[in-house]
């Protein structure tokens, strides 16, 4: 067999896995690996910082379901990308970092760039805490396995980051040791699914329940099974209230679904959770956010309420909830197994199919036509008539995705929206980094190029990755960019609002003289050959971003946005009571 480089048998991995596009910023430790790709058919996305290339990645995972590809050089370039794929792994995006590093052969001696301190060649411990596995490449001849393996391991249970760091002389080395690992990699290839005696024991605890809730989770997302909870759901007659990283996975105009719950959730959907006798969770990790920080009355009360708990992750169980019966498998498979028993205790039994939660469906419903007769009645838009806006051309036009940032981009959208299926809606959940949306947003719409893609994020997230339209006027990515413009950090300067009397510090767009200050975003956007909007009246606002979606430009709309409003918190958060110098421990009664 002809012998070949280690960085063509890398690119012959990616070509068998059917990878469209690698995203990265060049360094001298990976060119002979971008040498490889570049006689492929893969296409190289070169960005200016490497936490745009991860959250690129991130993006394209989640709008294709194929692992986004990150290649970084050694040192600063892997630390660079650190944050975006941090926030993959607390997200379950499947994320493959291929870095380069010192050559081998210099190993301890302090070769440049090495990262040595504790350990000689030691970069591959940086990413222990937040990646499913880390490998330091030795020999080029294991180069295609390890590679495999990444795959396996990104893709397969709860999906998430690897790493693979490898010496650069690696890209270079010849072997003949590949085409003996031809196995192509996809999510949910190895499903597992519970007993079918644990099963029959949920199904008994189901129909001896009067009050059955069911929580969806993002592993209802990944684990593509909403046509399966669709169905459980109108089986049991039980109403679907969801995470926000479960959000779309339960079409919100169904008559079962009572929407987000939690700290920002709707205050409905909190009342139902508590007012349940037996929930049945769905791939959720019970994050504090979800369960308004664990203190029993707001969200959860699993003194007085049953749990059932599916979820593909056996480290969640007891992790912070007693469940009843916990169902290790996965979301769409075990949907299923309970979908075929239910309907075998139809043929013999009439399953009680209560309305008890149709008050608290009637009330959502109030609480959503309130929202959306918000009118603007100030010089500058408020946030919620923004979302306001959204959600009408949401309505109109199916195929538009909205990819958001934290604050108000994030949490507004979550309680007041009504979002019908998982393309609608993307957020990072679980690390909630700020600067994600820009460049999450690239990678959405080159995994998915039939969606319209807006991005919604506030002028602080704009302003941390703003290179990100740099990328996409380089690479004709059309996105949209909302730009919620309040001159400040608006949810961190909301809590000095509540709770220090208004001392602001640090959160406003201020220098010493208390001027606020912005760039001119809509200037920068046509200075980098991008349209370039600033929104001042109600009356423009609609327009201008249906006309930049359904055109397809990329463009920049920058909404002069009023600071108050806040997001009303319906559930709970404990840090009112830390900010008060108190505490309370996870359970406690209100």
């Amino acid at each position: 067999m002809e012998k070949i480089s280690g960085g063509e048998v890398i690119t012959k991995q990616l070509e068998k896995n059917e990878v469209e596009y690698v995203f990265s910023l060049t360094g001298h430790t990976i060119i002979a690996l971008y040498d490889a790709i570049r006689k492929s058919n893969i296409k190289l996305i070169s960005v200016r910082h490497e936490q745009i290339a991860a959250h690129m990645a991130d993006g394209y995972f989640r709008a294709s379901h194929k692992p986004g590809i990150l290649v970084t050089h050694l040192g600063p370039g892997l630390l660079n990308a650190t944050t975006g794929v941090a926030t993959a792994s607390l997200d379950s995006s499947a994320i493959i970092v291929i870095s380069g590093d010192a050559p081998s052969i210099y190993e301890g001696a302090g070769p440049h760039q090495e990262i040595n301190l504790v350990t000689d060649l030691s970069q591959y411990l940086i990413y222990l805490p937040f990646v499913k596995r880390t490998w330091r490449v030795s020999h080029v001849e294991n180069i295609e396995r390890i590679i495999d393996r990444a795959f396996s391991i990104s893709l397969n249970m709860r999906p998430g980051p690897v790493l693979v760091s490898v010496p650069m002389e690696i890209f270079s080395q010849k072997t003949d040791k590949y085409g003996i690992f031809n196995k192509k990699h996809y999510l949910n290839m190895n499903r597992i699914v519970p007993s079918i005696e644990k099963i029959k024991q949920a199904i008994d605890m189901i129909l001896n329940s009067g009050k059955v809730l069911i929580l969806a989770g993002g592993g209802v997302r990944l684990s593509e099974a909403e046509k399966e909870l669709y169905e459980f759901a109108h089986i049991i007659n039980a109403p679907v209230v969801t995470t926000m990283g479960g959000k779309g996975t339960f079409p919100e105009d169904d008559p079962l679904s009572l929407g987000y719950l939690g700290g920002w959730g709707n205050p409905y959907s909190n009342e139902a959770s508590l007012q349940s006798d037996l929930i049945i969770s769905i791939g959720t990790r019970f994050g504090e956010v979800n369960s308004s920080s664990w203190i029993n009355g707001y969200t959860f009360d699993f003194s007085k309420t049953k749990l059932i708990r599916i979820d593909i992750d056996e480290k969640e169980e007891s992790k912070n909830y007693p469940e009843d019966i916990f169902l290790l498998g996965d979301a769409k498979e075990t949907l299923k197994l309970l979908i075929y028993e239910l309907n075998k205790e139809l043929n013999r039994k009439t399953i009680k199919k209560s309305a008890w939660f149709q008050e608290f469906r009637e009330n959502l419903d109030k609480y959503y036509l309130e929202f959306l007769n918000t009118e603007n009645d100030t010089k500058k838009l408020k946030p919620n008539y923004i979302i306001k806006v959204v959600q009408e051309l949401l309505n109109k036009h199916e195929e538009i995705t909205m990819i958001t940032d934290v604050g108000w981009s994030k949490n507004g959208i979550a309680q007041y929206l009504r979002i019908k299926n998982v393309k609608n809606f993307i957020t990072p959940g679980g690390l909630a980094t700020m600067g994600f949306a820009p460049p999450a947003s690239l990678g959405f719409k080159l995994g998915d190029p039939n969606r319209k893609v807006l991005c919604i994020v506030g002028d602080g997230g704009f302003s941390s990755t703003i290179s990100s339209l740099f990328t996409a006027v380089q690479y004709k990515i059309p996105v949209t960019f909302l730009i919620m413009n309040n001159f400040s950090f608006g949810t961190i300067q909301g809590l000095q609002r509540s709770y220090f009397s208004r001392n602001y510090i640090g959160t406003a767009f201020s220098g010493f003289n208390e001027f606020l200050y912005n760039p001119d975003f809509a200037k920068i956007a046509e200075a980098s050959y991008a349209k370039g909007y600033t929104v001042k009246s109600p009356e423009d606002l609609s327009k201008t971003i249906e006309d930049s979606l359904m055109n397809d430009e990329i463009a920049v709309i920058d909404v002069m946005t009023e600071l108050e409003p806040d997001v009303p918190i319906t559930g709970h958060w404990s840090i009112t009571d830390i900010y008060m110098g108190k505490i309370k421990y996870m359970f406690d009664r209100r």
